[in-house]
């Protein structure tokens, strides 16, 4: 086993320019990844479904072999060297891949993956292993001696019981001497990691047609494809705007959709700003959609592209079309039986991290037991992105410029948890406070106005076979 190499403490085993060269040769090998496997040649799991990545080496740390549901093979971790206790945790909320995040090491910890020179994306996995109690855990992780997080905490504030999993992907981290160095450094308490897989993707538009797309180049929103929602402020999860349908809030700029958020005074509305949707007009059921944007960063921002049913009744139970006002009501269970599918929601207290997430009756936020993992882009505020969600009937995945960095899978069991087999529509939205917003503390007025800006909406259907 190569373990004792890969899982090493500031005190372990260092590898010398010579070990580090005679190992290279035969650890891909040994790990059972070639350089050239995509994850459609490995076997799958359950639903598994084959992407268009390279996957060079996983570990689930601390634990048994372990196959995802997307066709990843996660090497065991026989705990006997490398720094760091392994334990387990006996149940973990928020993932369809429990087996990943129940095993874990605990400390100082530092691995060293044998690869070609090149660009890599690397997944991390943890979990918080004293849940309710683990607030105070803080870490530092560097990726090649560069400090991707400072001082990161698993733990959210409403994190209690069961333990819940955590994931970030980082891309194209570069690589010149032969080996990824991947170190975690306590800061207070003791570091946590409960799994690492390293990937080149490959994302690729072929055999994709385009349906229909919204390119933002006219002089005036499209009325006939876009509504501007105008909502008062603290309708849904205690956000403090209110959505106008203003030019100031909603426009069009130069081939770009403007929504723009505004502080307003110390009186409510606090904050002013821009929703729209494209119920009725542009739906997709099935199929790959892009949204090419850039992200605003500041305390307070919740900007969100993400999709709702069409017919939010569709497994309701409790109300129909004759209760309209079925948005953050108790009273009403179309949201969330009929399903969300969030492709990209950013909340301004995590600097550069993106998350994709779905809800359903079984997982939603009330439960503590949404599904959803989370990328960091660098330069999220300063540069467009494309968000891009596939979706299959049983699949649904979500990529950032073509790196995978969420998917969820019908589980076989029912509606509650998977509702995705109608039509949904698209949201565009930039958000101000409300629960998860406030994360990091009040908005930051001096930050704002504060804008979204998306370039383009394309949905594709899969092209006809020939």
């Amino acid at each position: 086993m190569l373990t004792a190499l890969r899982a090493r403490g500031s005190t372990g085993l260092l590898l010398t320019p010579l070990f580090r060269t005679l190992i290279a040769g035969f650890a891909a090998v040994a790990l059972g990844y070639s350089v050239s496997a995509t994850s459609a040649d490995l076997p799958g799991a359950p639903g598994a479904t084959g992407f268009d990545e390279r996957v060079l080496w996983a570990l689930n740390v601390g634990g048994d072999a372990f196959t995802s549901r997307a066709g990843e093979r996660f090497q065991p971790d026989d705990c006997a060297s490398g720094q760091g206790r392994c334990g387990v945790v006996d149940v973990v909320a928020r993932t369809q891949n429990h087996a990943i995040y129940r095993s874990f090491r605990r400390g100082d910890q530092r691995y060293s993956v044998p690869v070609e020179p090149g660009d890599y994306d690397v997944v991390l996995y943890f979990v918080e292993v004293a849940p309710g109690k683990g607030g105070s855990r803080r870490f530092n992780v560097e990726i090649e001696s560069e400090t991707v997080f400072k001082d990161f905490k698993v733990a959210r504030a409403d994190d209690a019981t069961p333990a819940t999993a955590l994931t970030r992907s980082f891309t194209a981290r570069q690589v010149d001497d032969g080996f990824l160095d991947i170190e975690l450094v306590s800061r207070e308490g003791e570091a946590v990691l409960s799994g690492i897989l390293v990937r080149q993707s490959q994302f690729s538009t072929a055999g994709w047609e385009l349906a229909w797309s919204e390119e933002f180049d006219q002089p005036q929103l499209d009325s006939t494809v876009w509504t501007v929602e105008e909502w008062a402020p603290r309708r849904v999860n205690d956000e403090d705007q209110e959505y106008r349908n203003d030019q100031r809030n909603v426009r069009l700029e130069d081939g770009v959709l403007i929504l723009e958020a505004h502080y307003e005074g110390p009186e409510e509305p606090v904050f002013s700003s821009g929703r729209i949707h494209s119920s009725g007009t542009r739906e997709i059921l099935y199929g790959r959609l892009d949204v090419r944007a850039r992200i605003p960063e500041g305390r307070g921002v919740w900007p969100a592209i993400w999709l709702m049913p069409s017919d939010p009744y569709r497994y309701a139970t409790k109300c129909g079309p004759s209760y309209p006002d079925w948005q953050g009501s108790g009273e009403c269970d179309a949201w969330p039986n009929s399903g969300e599918i969030d492709l990209m929601e950013h909340v301004g207290n995590e600097t550069a991290v993106v998350h994709g997430t779905v809800h359903t009756r079984d997982y939603y936020g009330k439960l503590g037991t949404q599904v959803g993992e989370a990328i960091v882009i660098p330069d999220l505020g300063t540069s467009f992105h494309t968000y891009s969600l596939v979706w299959e009937p049983g699949m649904l995945s979500m990529f950032v410029d073509g790196q995978r960095y969420f998917s969820y899978f019908d589980d076989g069991v029912g509606i509650g948890q998977w509702p995705f087999d109608h039509t949904f529509h698209v949201i565009l939205n930039l958000a101000v406070g409300g629960y998860w917003g406030r994360d990091g503390g009040p908005p930051d007025i001096t930050a704002f106005p504060q804008r979204m800006e998306v370039d383009f909406v394309r949905a594709y259907e899969r092209a006809a076979d020939e």
